[in-house]
């Protein structure tokens, strides 16, 4: 039989042949195993997400089949891309048993999760997906906008440092609740404060937190008189600088930002890790700085970890986000009182709600492209 069996066969194809052969090429001890293909939605389009777990496991790594069905249109033979396939899972797996993240004796009953809002709720956090890039992502997940900004929400398994296990909470899973979007938003806002209170930095602490230089945390009490807002660069994340963008959204996070910039501030969507924010003290367009987002984010920011090309502005007036150069503007924009979620709204305590914390200095605003290209770079050198 040809290694090229079924040459014209799509992606569809490709998948099922996966599918129906791949336990031929792994080990004796996955012949039991359950597999699972299905299309997820990611950063840079749908996916074939392929799974294969132990009947008694909460968790499966995922391999993407896309890549490999590209390489056999490319022309790589069938047998050395299933062995490559069954590689990748083994090496998956012997990771997962050395991390103490997967131990399924402390991880919660994953079905249990996906099927009742009872059991998912207290591990539903906020994540974010920028809106132009993701809008077919969207179609199928339930979100809140602000500006090109989406708030997404997602049940955490696990997590460690700069890796995170979870489920996406889609439109079915949401039915199958029966909440609102609203209740999950503020369910994931009141567990994302807790678990990951915002932090505001300077660009500068950051680096070297990165590199392993001690900082000094200064009280969020004395933010405006920081002087950050000057001339610097501002870093808006968790302590964690990871997945921090959803910050955003945490009631009061911008309004803080707004009495450090009391002449207004540009919010740049950096990445889904953090939010870039600097002071209106310079003579900038918003094209332009659009034109800056777009270079770095396609010079160095991993597609699945891109957020948006546009900058964004805050009324804190109206409390709304939005893009100018999307045509958005605050003036024109319908604000519902309900939609302004308050602290009192999410039954948050005001040490949970002011547990956000800055970092003295400053960048000044000439270096901040420059800067966070090495950053980024640092970051993917990193392996995150």
């Amino acid at each position: 039989m040809s290694d090229r069996i079924n040459e014209g066969m799509d992606l569809n194809g490709f998948c099922e042949y996966v599918e129906t052969n791949i336990k031929a090429y792994l080990p004796e001890s996955y012949q039991e195993w359950d597999i699972d293909i299905s299309e997820t939605y990611k950063a840079v389009g749908p996916k074939m997400a392929f799974t294969i777990k132990a009947p008694d496991e909460n968790f499966a790594p995922v391999i993407y089949l896309d890549d490999f069905y590209t390489l056999y249109q490319e022309g790589r033979e069938l047998p050395q891309l299933m062995n490559q396939i069954s590689d990748l899972q083994v090496q998956h797996d012997a990771s997962k048993r050395e991390n103490p993240a997967f131990d399924k004796s402390s991880l919660p009953d994953m079905r249990r999760m996906v099927e009742n809002w009872d059991d998912a709720k207290e591990n539903i956090i906020l994540d974010t997906a920028g809106c132009t890039k993701n809008a077919e992502m969207l179609a199928h997940r339930p979100h809140c906008k602000m500006g090109d900004i989406a708030a997404i929400y997602k049940i955490e398994m696990g997590r460690e440092e700069n890796a995170s296990f979870s489920i996406p909470i889609t439109n079915e899973m949401k039915a199958r609740y029966g909440v609102t979007t609203e209740e999950l938003h503020i369910q994931a806002i009141k567990n994302s404060m807790e678990r990951y209170p915002a932090q505001i930095s300077d660009l500068g602490s950051v680096m070297q937190k990165m590199l392993g230089i001690p900082t000094t945390d200064v009280s969020s009490d004395f933010m405006p008189d920081m002087g950050i807002g000057n001339s610097g660069l501002i870093v808006l994340s968790n302590e964690e600088v990871f997945r921090g963008a959803g910050t955003l959204f945490y009631p009061g996070v911008l309004d803080q930002v707004s009495a450090m910039c009391p002449n207004g501030f540009y919010i740049i969507p950096s990445s889904v890790h953090e939010i870039l924010i600097f002071p209106k003290n310079a003579d900038f367009a918003d094209r332009e700085i659009d034109e800056i987002i777009e270079s770095v984010n396609a010079e160095v920011v991993n597609p699945d970890e891109q957020l948006s090309d546009f900058v964004h502005e805050y009324d804190p007036a109206s409390k709304i986000l939005y893009a100018p150069s999307l045509a958005q503007d605050y003036k024109l924009l319908e604000v519902k009182k309900d939609e302004v979620l308050k602290p009192e709204t999410l039954g948050l305590t005001d040490d949970i709600c002011n547990n956000s914390r800055s970092v003295a200095g400053g960048d000044v605003l000439s270096q901040a492209v420059k800067t966070e290209q090495q950053r980024r770079t640092m970051k993917k050198h990193a392996g995150r």
